[in-house]
């Protein structure tokens, strides 16, 4: 975890301890005084997260948040507001004002970097989405048009054993939010409603089953690669940042103290279900534009025209980031034997099948793409080479499971990483493409890495 954070505070003290803290987990860090120099600076150089005190020289840390989530530009960068009073009416105003997080003063460091890291999957997931977005606006298809607010046709899942939580927290849900309610006694109920019927979000109260931990239900709730990835908001114990950390780093969107604010209460539950909402709206409408022009009607990958396109997003985010990139390149084994053998009818099942597997086993943030007839092109964001062989080696292995009604196949792989002096996309591909062939010349169904090519 690492990146760029603007600290914005008036008590330079207050901006020292911070800074000790972001540095010491090797953050770049701004120091500002007052809000205008901090969106002047956001506005020239990326920034991954603003720690944004309400009280400011000159302004409110409230207003500033609010212009900074008003611009196009910097709308989607997470802002967490920072106060020593702690009343439950300002943080009312600052999450309806877009802040993303509320941090009192003295900052824990516990809380700090928990809430940091889950601002950060966010962030990693909304950059995706508008890579994927500005790829479809430059393959000449209509820019997406989002609902402003539609939270109102939400529904939330409330996860308590008694009636009497559940109705108390419906009614702040109802009336805060104005999102319908459903009651599940457990997690367990959770997770079976989620398959059946999935909320747009869950609050997970304290009222839970003493055998269930909470942190695996924001786990198995978050990352359910059947369904768009819930809302999740936590209550929690006033003093247990532990607890609220583990959550976090399990998959929940938010945490409240206990006994909870019921403004606050619907405060955080309205935003996160505003960018719950945004996130779907946006990948449906860039979803269902790419479809007629750039997916792969036989597997629902994209295609090569899309690759093009984003595959030279990814490179320029990687050397701007300087996060690695590895590509990797499968190619199903002797595949016109299975065509001659068995039909084409069973062929196009295997690459069906095959492609499924690549999708169900990789990140959302993966780029997968079919690049030939049994070609298939991975891109990996932030996965370094050693990363990048070990899936490719778990990819391989799942090919060879045998599926109903298909052939058994193997694959080879190519893998490479993106190099400092790459001048174009295609100096990537051409090396992965390299060490896929030492990989079939070598006898095939195994995995190279291209500096062993």
């Amino acid at each position: 975890m690492s990146g760029k954070v603007i600290i914005v505070d008036k008590r330079a003290p207050q901006r020292l301890a911070l800074r000790a803290m972001l540095e010491a987990a090797y953050f770049a860090v701004v120091e500002y005084d007052n809000g205008e120099d901090a969106i002047s600076s956001a506005l020239t150089e990326p920034v991954d997260v603003i720690l944004l005190s309400i009280e400011l020289n000159g302004s409110c840390g409230i207003a500033i948040c609010r212009q900074l989530k008003s611009h196009p530009q910097l709308c989607q960068t997470p802002v967490v507001l920072m106060t020593s009073e702690d009343r439950p009416e300002q943080r009312t105003a600052g999450f309806e004002a877009g802040a993303d997080d509320f941090l009192s003063k003295p900052v824990d460091e516990l809380a700090l970097f928990a809430r940091m890291r889950s601002l950060a999957r966010f962030r990693m997931v909304a950059e995706e989405l508008k890579l994927r977005e500005a790829t479809s606006i430059e393959l000449g298809l209509p820019e997406p048009r989002l609902v402003e607010d539609g939270v109102g046709t939400s529904k939330v899942a409330i996860i308590a054993q008694s009636s009497a939580v559940a109705n108390d927290m419906a009614t702040i849900i109802r009336s805060g939010a104005g999102a319908d309610c459903v009651w599940v006694k457990s997690g367990i109920e959770a997770m079976h409603l989620l398959r059946k019927d999935p909320p747009d979000g869950f609050l997970i109260t304290m009222d839970m089953p003493a055998c269930e931990d909470r942190g695996a239900l924001c786990s198995a709730l978050s990352y359910h690669g059947d369904t768009p990835t819930p809302a999740i908001l936590v209550v929690t114990a006033g003093k247990d940042i532990g607890a609220a950390a583990r959550c976090l780093d399990q998959g929940a969107s938010d945490y409240i103290t206990f006994p909870p604010d019921p403004n606050e209460l619907a405060a955080r539950l309205r935003a996160q279900l505003r960018k719950k909402l945004h996130s779907d709206q946006l990948r449906k409408q860039v979803q269902d534009g790419l479809r007629l022009s750039v997916i792969d009607p036989l597997t629902g990958l994209y295609n090569r025209r899309y690759l093009d396109q984003h595959l030279s997003k990814l490179t320029k985010a990687s050397r701007e980031t300087k996060s690695p990139l590895s590509l990797l390149i499968f190619d199903i084994d002797r595949f016109k034997s299975v065509n001659d053998r068995f039909g084409h009818e069973i062929g196009d099942l295997a690459l069906r099948v095959f492609a499924d597997r690549l999708q169900q086993h990789l990140r959302g943030v993966d780029l997968i793409a079919r690049i030939g007839g049994e070609e298939f092109l991975v891109a990996l964001p932030g996965v370094d080479l050693a990363k990048g062989c070990a899936a490719a080696e778990q990819m391989r292995k799942l090919a060879a499971v045998s599926t109903p009604g298909a052939p058994r196949i193997t694959v080879s792989v190519g893998v490479a990483i993106l190099r400092p002096d790459d001048a174009h996309p295609d100096d990537l591909i051409r090396r992965a493409d390299q060490a896929l062939y030492q990989a079939k010349s070598g006898g095939r169904n195994c995995v190279v890495r291209h500096e062993a090519a």
